[in-house]
């Protein structure tokens, strides 16, 4: 496998580890195309990840050959795509460095 996820900037982002090598306060490009940084507290284990990078995703799918029913829409492409945590708009990159507790989204 050439890619690997990275926890960076609030999302989980992915990178190709043929070419990078992931480091705190070390900036990175994510195959979303957006420079990130993650922090020291990115690399440790435990609790949940971020929510997922669906542009980088969506780059995997098709770097991988996925067929194109295997590649969903970017949020905000389609507008006959489900709305949700999974296809909200909010989850398009790029994401800003969130600060603070995390608040509850709408519901």
């Amino acid at each position: 496998m050439w890619w690997r996820w990275q926890q960076a900037d609030g999302r989980l982002h992915a990178y190709d580890r043929t070419v990078t090598v992931p480091a705190p306060d070390r900036s990175f490009p994510a195959l979303c195309g957006v420079q990130v940084t993650p922090a020291d507290d990115d690399f440790h284990l435990g609790g949940w990840p971020r929510p997922t990078c669906w542009t980088c995703d969506r780059e995997i799918r098709v770097r991988e050959g996925f067929r194109p029913e295997q590649i969903p829409p970017l949020p905000g492409e389609d507008p006959s795509a489900p709305e949700g945590p999974d296809r909200a708009r909010t989850r398009a990159c790029p994401a800003p460095r969130r600060s603070g507790p995390r608040r509850p989204g709408p519901r």
